[in-house]
């Protein structure tokens, strides 16, 4: 499993490191043994549920950064550039 695992966050003598884990999905449905579980959630096509089996991201950690760097937005600690379409390149 240390081989499939995106983040290197799973380790056969240490088990899985949660900081590096983002739950992508990847050891649950490569273990031959089942040893590994998880509920990756389904999204909604037409009028049918179809699991989600592999994530690139983690929307759970995601959320609490967005909203301190949204903070820091509003407070002014952080300020935005412009657009990159609104910055005149000389042409």
């Amino acid at each position: 499993m240390e081989e499939i695992c995106p983040s290197a966050s799973f380790k056969k003598d240490k088990g899985i490191d949660s900081k590096k884990c983002f739950n992508c999905g990847a050891c649950v449905f490569a273990c031959p043994e089942h040893a590994f579980q998880a509920n990756l959630g389904t999204i909604k096509i037409h009028d049918r549920e179809v699991p989600i089996t592999l994530r690139q991201s983690n929307r759970i950690r995601a959320e609490k950064p967005a909203s301190e760097l949204k903070s820091l937005i509003y407070e002014g600690y952080f300020t935005l550039s412009p657009k990159v379409a609104d910055i005149n390149l000389g042409r």
